[in-house]
């Protein structure tokens, strides 16, 4: 004669699903990365605000989509503070991961210059003087 199967309890647990809090974490870690690489790379001091801003041009698709990325992460670029800037973005949490460099692989690749050339030449200008 058979035994029946037996059933296995589910988990109970209190409070908020640990997976939630954890991708409340990313998505601080997140945006401190992105404000650093924004400083380090364009100089600008972007604030969460900011951040918030440049993920909703994003979303309503104000932006130029550039490339799709691993793990369904996008590159975009946009003009923010009248600085235009590339972007790697997470679409499935709407938030800004990191500010890319004018050289990264995917933009020169599709010849995506983001610093105007008449700038370059005003800099050389004024270093002549």
């Amino acid at each position: 004669m058979s035994r029946p199967k037996r059933r296995q309890r589910r988990k109970q647990h209190h409070g908020q699903h640990p997976k939630h809090a954890q991708r409340r974490r990313d998505n601080y870690n997140a945006r401190r990365h992105a404000k650093t690489r924004a400083q380090e790379r364009y100089g600008l001091e972007l604030t969460n605000a900011d951040l918030q801003t440049i993920a909703r041009t994003i979303s309503e698709r104000r932006s130029r989509f550039v490339a799709k990325q691993p793990l369904g992460r996008e590159i975009h670029v946009l003009t923010h503070q009248s600085v235009k800037l590339a972007v790697l973005y997470d679409p499935n949490n709407s938030v800004v991961l990191s500010t890319l460099p004018s050289e990264h692989r995917e933009l020169t690749k599709r010849g995506i210059a983001l610093a105007d050339p008449r700038l370059a030449a005003l800099a050389t200008l004024q270093l002549d003087e």
